[in-house]
């Protein structure tokens, strides 16, 4: 222990002694220790816990599929679930749930998402109330009393935290619901582009009657897995059910199946391969630091070679020797450590920017950023990583220096010893190795780079620039009649239309990358009815006449929606380019008529809808541009555009087209409360945040992962230059005796820049032979280029060559400029 303080005090002595080299070190260690704490902390979140459910691991979504169609996620209907619960053993509890907007009538009116959840919810999670209680098993029946589950915000931002809000009531959509429970602080399940606020069961949602009809598929579902049962043996259940389902009811169900996802697969699967990605990336940053900071310890050694060898002539032992300086350099591994967490914290701030999964029914959670903390797990990771870092780019130098040679070092007379040329040797390997590292990192961030300009060169299929959205929900105590809900949008749009600097002012039932979608089949007239599970689904939208000119998406042939579509002329469409692909080949559609099963079925209480497809026939009059509505990496889906006057629907979205959008924001949120003060604003938004949340993923590995690239890019470089620099002094006698014998000065630069070049070489065909084997890692991170794309090659290859060569030319400049007879006298 006497040892060891002594030790530690000689090592901190020695190191405050050479302030610019501890400084270097510091910041170097600083950066790579904390670059991997952050990513260990998002890691740890994303990858290995991105729960907080009790077992979250046995926990599954459920979801319908049409295989032939190509759909693996699709909502179940509410019979069809009921059906699969009670015949199911592969699960200890299910649930379902749809998704709702709703009024929250208060001073000032708010929409809040609301969620219709079966009674059986909050036990398949294995979550409780932080007040009162959860639904109990018979709340989900027709006709229940009307009760809800608050979250913790609501009850903070509506009820100052009041302790007796259990029992009062909320009134949404003009109805009063008892609350009887408040969810814990950070509870956040079902977050569809907002946060759910409100939880109310099955039974007083004033749509159930329709829900119960088994053609009406609206419910996401989850499970919990019971115990002892396999992921397999759940998929096999499933598939059983699914066919007896089939069997049952073959007009609906024909070629469907159910699939069984791992819940925390839907949440984190597209962040876990960032993630991963990025966690390989700052590992690369810190074995670059440590090469790096053990150059420049084999440097200073060399300087210390005296020190250290009059030590060890006075009896000091190598084994002394080692253990001085390896405690030496774990002690301003520590100090780094220290500095990195500094460094963690602010990139757990950036983490915050971390794009949320794409708004999905079936990613029903999204991880928040106050779950990724540098908590005590995090802050011994780091001890850890800085003790492993201390002993790892510590254990070569320290080894070296105990090499020293005392008779070597008494008769020296120059600066090349053997030990020099040792050092000299490891300090090149060690700038191969960066180099190395470094090609791999730019070529990654090439792969993203070309990946990121793909997607935004895709072209939306419409004109955000100047456009300005708003989402509405039509309350329906008051807009629960179709003429309710037209008038008030006519309204609205008229009075849009005349305010200055207004092009053009639309509604849409679904936005374009919004994540709200609607499809039901298509049935064509004249065509043989499609063999049941493999219509053709189209995806559809009431849209007002002056819609399409709002959004800027291109008329191709015929018309669009005009106001002449009334509820009392002609049933009209208008369908998309893919559409007119698929369903006619090509030809043109337009006098052809077609009907969307959605419109053509007739519910009847005591059984199935009936389908009568005569009645919702409509003439198909013209053909509209493509759009990519789900995501830009997606291809455009067949799409039927119907006048909003002949389907009115109280969820929908304004778009306005003008000069000055955000100015046109405000404009927009006066005259919705000047029609009606009652009626809440859910978001609004420009078309260019729009296109810009679409790109947000990409946008994000790529500043990341370039970050990393950059930095990993300036260490490789400093090591190459000290390298060089470090060749420079310890030959420069014999650069002065060759300039003394009559050499010119720019063949001695040219044999210093040869000496750099044949290490980034040598460093670059490592790291781009690797490459090749870790790029196909970030195949899920790529769209539309191979892992093996020769630009990204190619570029990082030339950025490196010409960075290194960059930094040769100084050490070569001074090379060239040495006086023989200055370099001759030192010696």
């Amino acid at each position: 222990m006497r040892h060891t303080a002594s030790d530690i005090r000689y090592a901190v002595r020695t190191l405050l002694r050479a302030p610019a080299v501890t400084g270097i070190a510091l910041l170097t260690l600083a950066l790579g220790i904390g670059a991997n704490t952050a990513l260990f902390s998002v890691a740890r979140t994303v990858v290995l816990d991105p729960l907080p459910f009790p077992n979250a691991e046995r926990l599954v979504l459920l979801a319908t599929t049409r295989p032939a169609e190509g759909d693996d996620a699709l909502p179940f209907s509410l019979p069809d679930f009921l059906d699969v619960q009670s015949r199911s053993r592969a699960f200890a509890g299910m649930a379902a749930w749809a998704l709702s907007r709703s009024t929250l009538a208060a001073k000032e009116p708010e929409q809040v998402q609301m969620a219709i959840t079966s009674a059986s919810f909050f036990d398949v999670l294995d979550v409780r109330p932080a007040l009162g209680r959860a639904f109990r098993p018979n709340e989900d029946a027709p006709a229940s009393p009307p009760v809800v589950v608050i979250a913790h915000s609501l009850w903070q931002r509506r009820f100052g935290g009041d302790p007796a809000v259990v029992g009062r009531s909320l009134v949404l959509d003009g109805r009063s619901y008892e609350i009887v429970g408040v969810m814990p602080a950070g509870f956040r399940f079902l977050s569809f582009r907002r946060d759910t606020e409100v939880w109310m069961p099955l039974g007083p949602d004033p749509f159930v009657q329709r829900r119960y009809a088994r053609g009406v598929r609206s419910m996401a579902a989850i499970a919990r897995l019971a115990p002892g049962t396999t992921l397999g043996q759940a998929r096999a259940e499933a598939a059983t059910r699914a066919a007896a389902l089939e069997r049952e009811y073959p007009g609906l169900n024909r070629g469907r199946g159910i699939s069984v996802l791992p819940l925390t697969d839907q949440v984190a699967g597209n962040l876990r391969s960032a993630v991963l990605v990025l966690s390989g990336a700052v590992v690369f940053v810190l074995l670059i630091a440590c090469a790096n900071v053990a150059s420049l310890l084999l440097a200073r050694g060399a300087a210390r070679q005296r020190e250290l060898a009059i030590r060890h002539a006075l009896g000091g032992s190598r084994r002394t020797l080692v253990r001085q300086l390896l405690t030496e350099h774990v002690i301003l591994a520590l100090a780094g450590g220290a500095l990195g967490v500094l460094v963690a914290a602010w990139g757990v701030d950036l983490v915050r920017f971390l794009p949320a999964p794409a708004p999905s029914l079936f990613v029903p959670y999204t991880i928040g950023a106050e779950r990724i903390v540098i908590d005590r797990t995090a802050l011994l990771f780091t001890a850890a990583l800085s003790l492993l870092t201390g002993l790892g780019f510590g254990l070569v130098p320290a080894l070296a220096a105990a090499r020293t040679n005392v008779i070597d070092l008494i008769r020296q007379t120059s600066s090349q010893t053997t030990s020099g040329r040792r050092d000299g040797r490891l300090r090149r390997a060690l700038v191969v190795v960066q180099v190395a590292l470094a090609a791999v990192l730019l070529v990654g961030a090439g792969l993203v780079l070309r990946t990121f300009v793909r997607v935004k060169a895709i072209d939306p299929g419409f004109e955000p620039g100047g456009v300005v959205t708003i989402d509405l929900n039509l309350a329906p105590a008051r807009y629960a009649a179709p003429a309710a809900a037209l008038g008030f949008v006519e309204r609205l749009l008229e009075q849009l239309r005349a305010e200055p600097g207004v092009a053009a002012a639309g509604a849409v039932e679904f936005l374009p990358l919004s994540g709200f979608d609607g499809s039901t089949p298509l049935l064509v007239e004249g065509q043989p009815p499609p063999v049941p599970g493999q219509e053709l689904q189209a995806h559809y939208r009431s849209v007002t006449p002056d819609y399409f000119r709002a959004i800027g998406m291109r008329l191709v042939e015929g018309r669009g929606i005009v106001e002449e579509d009334g509820p009392s002329s002609a049933r009209v469409m208008v369908v998309n380019e893919t559409l007119a692909r698929r369903a006619f080949d090509g030809t043109d559609p337009r006098g052809r008529r077609a009907a969307l099963t959605l419109e053509a079925l007739r519910y009847r209480p005591d059984g199935p809808p009936t389908l009568d497809a005569a009645m919702g026939m409509r003439e198909i009059v013209g053909v509209i541009a493509d759009v990519r509505h789900a995501t830009l990496r997606a291809q455009p889906v067949p799409e039927v555009f119907v006048p909003f006057r002949q389907r009115p629907v109280r969820d929908l979205t304004i778009v306005v087209r003008g000069e000055e959008p955000l100015h046109l924001a405000g404009h927009l949120r006066r005259i919705v409360h000047e029609i009606d003060p009652g009626q809440p604003i859910a978001s609004i938004a420009t078309g260019t945040e729009l296109l810009s949340s679409a790109t947000a993923q990409p946008r994000f590995n790529l500043l990341l992962l370039s970050g990393f690239a950059s930095l990993a890019l300036i260490l490789a470089v400093v090591g190459v230059y000290g390298i060089v620099a470090w060749s420079v002094a310890a030959r420069s006698r014999e650069m002065g005796i060759r300039l003394a014998l009559g050499g010119r000065a720019r063949d001695v630069a040219a044999m210093v820049v040869l000496s750099g070049v044949r290490l980034m070489a040598a460093g670059l065909a490592a790291g781009l032979a690797a490459s090749l084997a870790l790029a196909r890692l970030l195949s899920g991170l790529l769209f539309e280029i191979t892992p093996l794309d020769p630009m990204a090659f190619g570029g990082a290859a030339l950025l490196l060559t010409l960075v290194a060569l960059a930094a040769t030319l100084g050490p070569a400049l001074r090379a060239s400029r040495i006086d023989p007879v200055v370099a001759l006298r030192s010696d």
